[in-house]
């Protein structure tokens, strides 16, 4: 099982163990992150260099509005890897403006395979820190993520494309 869990996927459940929470942990309430602050964070987080994926813009559901995100499909592949283990579970749950939004939350399985690598959770912990200490909470507006604390607001800047220019030329046989 080892073999299976690369430092991504650890750092994926580090974040999970920062915003979320098992039924039993704190409360009787499972707690989720919803998809779209997931995937902010996992892009502030590529940028950061702390995860080791590709990223690019895709057309996804922002707050009721279709808005170009920078999304991390290798991310995504990972995080069903870790929901088909039991390290993390999904809910889908629908909006009071009946939209349905996907959430996530570690589980006891995932934070006990955490507990053994305690440096990937110092990582994404020291990542996500305010200059007071404390992990920084993320708020999703109508033009972007935000982490907040010591009353700022960070820009994340996940929908924010770039453009990248290539070139090509033709392969002659």
């Amino acid at each position: 099982m080892g073999e299976e869990l690369d430092a991504n996927k650890i750092r994926l459940l580090a974040i999970l163990s920062l915003y979320t929470k098992p039924a039993g942990v704190e409360d009787d309430y499972d707690h989720y992150i919803k998809d779209y602050a997931l995937l902010s964070i996992i892009y502030d987080l590529i940028i950061k260099g702390l995860l080791d994926y590709d990223y690019s813009s895709r057309l996804v559901l922002w707050k009721g509005a279709y808005v170009f995100m920078n999304i991390s499909q290798e991310a995504v592949s990972d995080l069903e890897f870790l929901v088909n283990k039991g390290f993390v579970q999904r809910i889908k749950f629908s909006t009071e403006g009946h939209l349905y939004v996907i959430g996530y939350s570690i589980t006891e399985k995932g934070l006990k395979l955490l507990n053994e690598h305690k440096d990937h959770l110092d990582a994404v912990r020291n990542s996500l820190k305010c200059e007071c200490g404390r992990v920084m909470s993320i708020v999703v507006g109508d033009d972007d993520a935000y982490y907040v604390c010591c009353n700022k607001r960070i820009p994340i800047g996940c929908l924010s494309t770039e453009d990248i220019s290539y070139e090509t030329e033709p392969i002659f046989v």
